[in-house]
């Protein structure tokens, strides 16, 4: 009689043991304002109804979790399913700007991992995620299927975009494989717009991977790519420095069969290689002299661009997220064979670039930039121009502030046809909006511009 007393009292009090140990093992996690709700425990299922548990950064709430197990699990200390009917996560206030670099050697190491050790279940289901931001909108919906195969971990994304169109996220991960994601449409047979393979690099600290994405297929999941189309294929690594906290990286990409609303792209290629460093909130970025993007063919109807080669500054920084670099670092972008309707242009350099963002200038509320134009020759029907380089320098509009201008200036331009020649000197231009600041309507703008040039001949 005693010992159906005891073990009646145990039984009671396994609802207050589970409580206490998951309290425990969540705070040594690091969570903390935990609450739980346990439900029925017995000796091959066992619920909690409501969980809630928050960190730095996010505020965690699960409903309905249900753990299923066998005695035999218990004592090798797993169990045989996990079930969650509803977890919500929401984003708490912080630092948007705040950004990690992600540690090379840790990335290498987390897809060395043996996961299956880690996961106590061999499959876990949520059946509806809903994630919010700090505002507390909604910002994405998913369910998630995971199964658990010796090493080998496969887990499934159900994902819902801005068309109400069903996407399927797959994840595949094994220590001898690194991770393979696919993004599928099952709408759209043998779609899969979205396929990316990682892979540790133990020689370099760092990860290696292959990227190919469908551009016309993930469009409906970001409305800045409408209108976007193309195949962009693309090697990447990421490596740790020596003796530095500095990051290594390359990428080198190609996009094929691009288009861009009523632009046809006849191909692009990327090539980049520097490191990536950060100090307080500014990010430093250092680029090899072969970093560049060429574009090859750009057209629309009587717009014809042969080719559009563009070079990486070798040094550029992002202070509260506005890229900045110098005149002195080697940015430039030269456009070959330009044809608009009758006006043609051969080469067109534009060298010497320097950009300020606008959080750096007290002046302006915007960024503001400078180059050099050189555009020896343009002809225009019978008319031929030749001028010197130009000087270029303005102020750019931002998502704040539309005002912008734009100021050129050459010591020379000469405009003639068969039958006169025009020399000037000492051309300026000066071209932009004004924003009334008495109106509510930030939108409405009045354009103006100067242009002025001495001759000595007429």
């Amino acid at each position: 009689m005693s010992f159906l007393l005891i073990l009646s009292v145990l039984w009671l009090s396994l609802p207050l043991l589970l409580v206490t140990v998951t309290q425990h093992q969540l705070s040594q996690q690091g969570f903390s304002d935990i609450e739980i709700e346990p439900g029925a425990i017995g000796l091959q299922l066992t619920t909690i109804e409501r969980l809630q548990m928050s960190n730095d950064e996010f505020v965690m709430k699960l409903q309905g979790l249900r753990a299923k197990y066998q005695l035999s699990d218990l004592l090798s200390g797993s169990v045989n399913s996990l079930s969650v009917d509803h977890l919500t996560i929401t984003r708490k206030p912080g630092d948007d700007n705040e950004v990690v670099l992600p540690d090379p050697v840790l990335l290498s190491g987390l897809l060395n991992t043996h996961w299956g050790e880690y996961i106590p279940s061999r499959s876990v289901v949520i059946k509806y995620v809903s994630l919010y931001d700090e505002a507390g909108s909604l910002s994405l919906s998913a369910s998630v299927d995971l199964h658990k195969r010796g090493e080998s971990i496969s887990t499934n994304i159900w994902l819902v975009d801005s068309r109400k169109e069903n996407h399927l996220l797959s994840l595949e991960l094994s220590p001898e494989s690194g991770v393979n994601v696919q993004l599928h449409t099952p709408d759209k047979d043998g779609e899969n717009p979205i396929s990316v393979n990682l892979l540790p690099d133990d020689g370099v600290n760092g990860l290696t991977g292959q990227v190919k994405v469908d551009l016309s297929a993930i469009a409906p999941l970001a409305t800045e790519l409408n209108d976007v189309n193309g195949l962009l294929l693309a090697n990447i690594s990421y490596s740790a420095q020596a003796d530095s906290p500095g990051r290594d990286f390359t990428v080198s990409a190609e996009i094929n069969e691009a288009a861009f609303a009523d632009w046809q792209v006849g191909g692009v290629t990327v090539n980049l290689q520097g490191n990536i460093d950060k100090e307080d909130s500014v990010y430093r970025l250092a680029f090899t002299e072969s970093s560049s993007v060429k574009i090859r063919s750009l057209q629309q109807v009587n717009t014809k661009l042969e080719e559009i080669l563009l070079q990486f500054p070798h040094s550029l920084e992002i202070v509260d997220g506005s890229p900045q670099f110098t005149s002195k670092d080697g940015a430039s972008i030269v456009l070959n064979n330009v044809m608009l309707d009758d006006l043609s242009i051969a080469e067109m350099q534009l060298y010497d670039i320097a950009l300020t963002g606008g959080l750096q200038n007290s002046k302006h509320g915007n960024c503001m930039f400078s180059m050099q134009m050189a555009v020896p020759v343009v002809k225009k029907g019978g008319m031929t121009m030749e001028a010197l380089p130009l000087q270029i320098d303005g102020i750019c509009p931002d998502g704040k502030e539309i005002k912008w201008s734009v100021n050129a200036a050459t010591d020379g331009l000469t405009i003639e046809n068969n039958e006169f020649r025009l020399p000037l000197n000492q051309c300026r231009l000066h071209v932009g909006n004004s924003v009334d600041s008495d109106s509510s309507d930030q939108s409405a703008v009045e354009l103006s511009g100067q242009l002025s040039c001495q001759s000595s001949e007429l």
